[in-house]
């Protein structure tokens, strides 16, 4: 979760790029990341079409239950050879409330006791306050490492040791 009156969307998609560029080039995790135009609307249906087709480069026209069950499997097969996945959703602040529950089931399915997908929900301070305060979502909230990243100087009076020491610990 990002949040600083000096830290504005812009900051956060460069150290958003600048952290997956290095995740990337370290092979730390396969990265999904969901591009949809309108988050609101994002269904379940969507995130595993956009897992599969990250993950096996296919499409699949078949039911959400059976898009899960090959996601789970797929998660399986990428786990053995020794890869991690994320699923990245930038402005997830703007997801509907029934999407964030379904986000929840993917992140349960597990290989051998082991989870097999990270899901990073990046967005506005807004969507902390959404967690702590919708019931439904507080089991989400629950299960969550969140990150606020606070504090960052404003990059016009060039200081930003902060953010280089915090990029460096991650």
């Amino acid at each position: 979760l990002l949040g600083n009156p000096y830290f504005t969307a812009e900051h956060k998609t460069t150290i958003m790029a600048k952290v997956l560029d290095q995740m990337e080039r370290n092979r730390l995790y396969r990265i999904v990341r969901i591009y949809a135009i309108n988050r609101r609307r994002l269904s379940p249906s969507q995130l595993c079409d956009a897992l599969i087709e990250d993950l096996i480069g296919t499409t699949c026209y078949n039911s959400t239950e059976i898009k899960v069950r090959l996601i789970g499997e797929t998660l399986e097969e990428v786990h053995k050879v020794g890869h991690k996945v994320m699923l990245l959703i930038d402005d997830a602040h703007e997801l509907p409330t029934w999407t964030l529950k379904d986000l929840k089931k993917l992140q349960e399915i597990k290989g051998k006791f082991k989870v097999s997908l990270s899901i990073v929900l990046l967005g506005q301070p807004a969507l902390l306050r959404r967690l702590q305060r919708e019931v439904s979502l507080k089991e989400i909230l629950e299960r969550a490492q969140v990150v606020e990243i606070r504090g960052f100087k404003d990059p016009r009076d060039g200081n930003m040791e902060e953010a280089r020491q915090y990029l460096a610990w991650k």
